[in-house]
């Protein structure tokens, strides 16, 4: 069930100092819909090093706007830029077969909000 992964990775972020705002005993809401998300768990063959990884994705949007976030604090540090919830976000990296793979970006690290920013080199 997505309640105890989901509390487990808040309790996480707490732990760390990061002060989250619970949503509720569920996946956080879909931030293009507000419906309830629901837990995955990535396929052991994930080429992009996320194998076995948790996340949650909304059942009712489309394929290409489903993401909601990951299910853990991987990524996630108080020296992160803020997100628009004024929270530390998570850092990550584009998957592989994408356009500009492999490139740093932020977001929000409980998928409340849109927060998206790419780490460019200097």
């Amino acid at each position: 069930m997505s309640a105890p992964i989901y509390n487990h990775a808040i309790l996480g972020l707490q732990k760390l100092g990061i002060p989250i705002n619970l949503y509720s005993l569920v996946g956080p809401p879909c931030h293009n819909c507000n419906h309830t998300s629901t837990h995955h768990v990535t396929a052991t063959g994930n080429p992009n090093g996320n194998a076995g990884r948790p996340y949650y994705i909304c059942p009712i949007c489309r394929y290409d706007d489903r993401w909601v976030t990951w299910a853990d604090t991987r990524g996630v540090s108080l020296y992160n830029p803020h997100c628009h919830c004024h929270q530390p976000s998570r850092a990550e990296r584009i998957g592989a077969g994408k356009p500009r793979a492999g490139m740093l970006f932020f977001s929000c690290a409980v998928g409340a909000c849109q927060f998206y920013m790419e780490q460019f080199d200097d």
